[in-house]
């Protein structure tokens, strides 16, 4: 069950409920705003989590002596290659 709340509606600033579609004040698509933030941040957490990631492995590339020999060792055995071009 979702718990109502109040926001402000990003056009004309009254107060209304979050579960409105259009803003009963100024009649502005509310719902198309909170969908289209909401993605916004899924679209930022995602690109922090592939960033935190990436460092993640280069951290293990240069500290990870088993993982730089794999490394090597796929390189050298072409692994990848069709990607690397």
């Amino acid at each position: 069950m979702h718990n109502m709340a109040l926001i402000n509606c990003p056009e004309c600033n009254k107060s209304i409920s979050d579960s409105v579609t259009i803003c009963p004040n100024c009649g502005y698509n509310v719902r198309s705003y909170l969908l289209a933030e909401q993605n916004k941040k899924k679209q930022e957490y995602l690109k922090q989590k592939n960033t935190d990631r990436k460092k993640q492995i280069m951290h293990e590339l240069k500290n990870n002596p088993n993982v730089q020999a794999h490394v090597v060792s796929s390189v050298k055995e072409g692994v990848g290659k069709e990607r690397i071009k």
